[in-house]
């Protein structure tokens, strides 16, 4: 099957892009498929210049497509149509709730997502999301790159238990409750190193007991950046005990994934006589992102009440002073994240949906042709 991922933008890829594009497109790679990734703007380039890239794949797969104008919209619309009247199956990939209903993400609106073949997402709130708008919803989760987690490629350089919080500024919101408890259980005496890298809130800034990446990176001269996807792994290798604390008040949020929470369980380090990754403690409650990898007391800890300090202080408490639980959790985590979650697993699963979708969109061929010459003869 000849496969054409399409990403946004090519002079920026980041963990989205990642994720959801281009490590699939290695893994279904190596399962023999025929794939290649091209950006929208190098895809307009070519068909500027009198070649249609699109044509001689099954499927192309889109990501994040928005539009700014109706006249955009249809026109969209029209060239969907006509992929679709040519048997090809178009798919388009949102992670995030991309309505700006809850959150203004992108300075637009989604497309006509019913005249996609399948609209896929990372879980079940963001597939009713875009059932609404019309959309084939297919749930595909994100996986993991074992290779890029395992915290033995990298050098640890905190000494001593580290509880970390990484990511962009977008979780401005959903950390306090976790960073007091942080800073509290430092002052009262716990033996725990705070680790922060992204987002640095303005409640850790050179505080004591907190680390940034300005420590750890040789040469870093601040302490808000980013590292490269491939030392991403780095980050992790410094966490022990790694905080995953969303909004659940926030609606945005419950179209989030798990993918936080297991990349730590996918930190893979020696633990007992096997290997474990970070112990993780995650917002549950009425939150469902994260339960699918984090059944609490088994592979990690959910918080009920999300905006309690004390009851992040008493979760990290708990695996902080007793090392044989907090290595049980470590052990189990990794053990389900490997089972459920690693793409070298997951990836024919998502080859059988996709094969699915191409014979669909075969059959469907004529149907579309005759929508698309009543789409021309309104325009």
């Amino acid at each position: 099957m000849r496969i054409l991922f399409v990403i946004p933008d090519g002079s920026k890829i980041g963990g989205c892009e990642a994720y959801r594009m281009m490590y699939p497109a290695r893994a279904l790679e190596m399962l023999g498929e025929q794939v290649a990734i091209i950006s929208y703007q190098d895809m307009v380039k070519m068909m500027e210049d009198g070649k249609n890239p699109l044509l001689v794949h099954d499927m192309v797969v889109f990501q994040r497509m928005i539009v700014k104008t109706e006249e955009e919209n249809r026109g969209i619309r029209t060239a969907v149509a006509a992929l679709r009247a040519s048997g090809i199956a178009v798919v388009v990939d949102y992670d995030d709730d991309y309505t700006n209903k809850y959150r203004v993400v992108c300075e637009g609106n989604l497309p006509d997502l019913g005249v996609y073949s399948a609209v896929t997402v990372t879980n079940k709130h963001l597939a009713n999301v875009v059932r609404k708008h019309g959309a084939n919803a297919v749930i595909i989760k994100n996986a993991i790159v074992p290779d890029l987690m395992d915290s033995l490629r990298y050098k640890r350089v905190i000494k001593g238990l580290s509880v970390g919080l990484t990511g962009s500024a977008s979780h401005q919101v959903d950390w306090p409750p976790a960073e007091r408890a942080i800073l509290e259980l430092i002052d009262e005496g716990l033996p725990i190193t705070g680790f922060v890298s992204g987002y640095i809130p303005p409640s850790l800034k050179g505080r004591r007991g907190i680390v940034t990446l300005r420590d750890i990176v040789p040469g870093a001269d601040r302490d808000d950046f980013f590292v490269d996807l491939d030392n991403y792994g780095g980050i992790h290798a410094n966490i022990d005990i790694l905080l995953c604390p969303v909004d659940p008040k926030d609606k945005f949020n419950w179209s989030k994934s798990n993918l936080k929470a297991i990349e730590g369980m996918a930190s893979r380090r020696p633990v007992k006589n096997t290997y474990g990754g970070s112990c993780v403690i995650a917002t549950g409650g009425d939150l469902e992102i994260y339960k699918d990898a984090v059944i609490h007391d088994k592979t990690g800890l959910l918080i009920n009440n999300h905006d309690s300090v004390e009851e992040w202080k008493a979760a990290i408490r708990s695996v902080a002073m007793n090392v044989e639980y907090r290595n049980k959790l470590q052990i189990a985590g990794h053990q389900l994240c490997m089972k459920r979650f690693d793409i070298t697993k997951t990836a024919q699963a998502r080859l059988a949906t996709y094969q699915e979708l191409v014979s669909q969109a075969k059959k469907e061929a004529g149907r579309w042709e005759a929508e698309l010459a009543e789409m021309e003869k309104s325009t």
